[in-house]
């Protein structure tokens, strides 16, 4: 019996998954991060440097304590939880950032106000991004 060869589709994805996975696995400072949430489109960003950044990942200040997500997110007593990845939607003069979310619901500059320098945990621009 003759065995069959999967279609090439699936052979694509199946090396994009192992991909991805092996991205996500790199180390912090690395020059790629993965967003899977929908506060951000889907996809594959690449560190940059500020001035080239549309994207930055940032920790909560203590004083977010409060909102039912903290503990989820890096903040000051937990600096290995996942950053928050948010577009930048405007630079103020003393380097700190709105950030935008995406949805009704979204955690950006209208729910957690201005993100400080002292906050930030990259730069990121899109590598490879799939609107959603």
């Amino acid at each position: 019996m003759k065995r069959r060869k999967p279609p090439i589709w699936v052979l694509l994805l199946f090396v994009a998954f192992i991909a991805v996975l092996a991205i996500k696995t790199l180390p912090a400072q690395t020059r790629f991060t993965i967003n899977w949430t929908s506060s951000a489109p889907l996809g594959l960003y690449i560190r940059t440097s500020s001035e080239k950044a549309t994207y930055v990942s940032f920790c909560l200040r203590q004083d977010h304590a409060d909102f039912l997500f903290f503990d989820q997110v890096c903040h000051p007593a937990a600096p290995e939880n996942t950053a928050l990845l948010k577009r930048i939607r405007k630079r103020l003069a003393n380097g700190s950032l709105e950030v935008a979310g995406r949805g009704a619901f979204a955690i950006d500059s209208d729910l957690i106000g201005t993100v400080y320098p002292s906050q930030i945990q990259g730069w990121w621009r899109p590598f490879i991004m799939w609107e959603t």
